[in-house]
């Protein structure tokens, strides 16, 4: 694996990573839950790319230390909605 910490091009990395992965930018989209031009944009350097689409790709490379990662931030993310959500039937 190709880390992307101190790449200059991080976008070029994540085409490269991408097409290791036999992956179609489409593809990629639909695992990472975002519109096809998000992929196209992040690979030419037109949108901050996010370091948890590196997360991503090192769990879909199998490797298992960064899947709990993932889990802890899906975990926190779904926690925060969950916590948004009480406040606004508060307000109610």
């Amino acid at each position: 694996m190709v880390s992307h910490r101190g790449y200059s091009h991080r976008g070029e990395l994540l085409a490269i990573r991408r097409r290791a992965l036999g992956l179609s930018q489409p593809a990629l989209a639909a695992i990472l839950g975002v519109h096809e031009s998000s992929i196209t944009r992040w690979e030419h350097n037109q949108r901050r790319l996010p370091d948890m689409v590196f997360l991503v790709l090192d769990c879909l490379e199998n490797k298992p230390e960064n899947m709990v990662s993932l889990l802890a931030w899906i975990a926190k993310l779904q926690s925060d909605e969950e916590q948004k959500g009480g406040e606004e039937t508060e307000r109610d």
